[in-house]
């Protein structure tokens, strides 16, 4: 499922009001939303090739890019243990029984991008959320499976 944006940086109306606030800049809103641009991809090349955390400056808390291993198995509430396995359904209709996707490329671990709002300033920080876009989810899994570098082993366990 897509998720709409709430709030974009590079719209017009947020290039105007910072055009009110610092008028001593003065740059036309194609080469404003180049910079936001440059900055955010410089920001993603960051996080994908050192593994470490990005302060986010202004107090806005930390984005990193984070190593989570996976489940094979549950408890319900019954005592009952359950598989928590994604199902590869592509496989499943072949063979005629369940498979599930185990991430053997990955050793069992799943990755993504985390916002960690422990060391933001801001009001209801709880209620903040990141969502990564589509581009850059996608360039993740790509540094992952590339067979020439070891980018799955730079990420880290970051604890919450």
């Amino acid at each position: 499922m897509r998720v709409k944006s709430q709030y974009r940086s590079d719209r017009k109306e947020v290039y105007e009001r910072f055009i009110k606030e610092y008028p001593e800049y003065n740059i036309s809103f194609k080469e404003w939303r180049k910079i936001l641009y440059i900055i955010n991809k410089s920001i993603r090349g960051y996080l994908f090739e050192t593994g470490n955390k990005f302060r986010v400056p202004h107090g806005f808390g930390d984005l990193f890019v984070n190593k989570k291993k996976s489940k094979k198995t549950y408890t319900d509430k019954d005592g009952n243990t359950k598989i928590s396995l994604p199902v590869d359904w592509i496989k499943t209709r072949k063979k005629g029984k369940k498979v599930y996707i185990l991430n053997d490329h990955t050793e069992g671990y799943r990755f993504g991008i985390m916002y960690d709002y422990r060391y933001s300033k801001l009001n209801l920080r709880k209620l903040w959320k990141f969502s990564a876009c589509r581009g850059t989810s996608r360039l993740l899994a790509k540094y992952i499976k590339d067979k020439d570098g070891d980018y799955q082993y730079k990420y880290k366990e970051w604890i919450k």
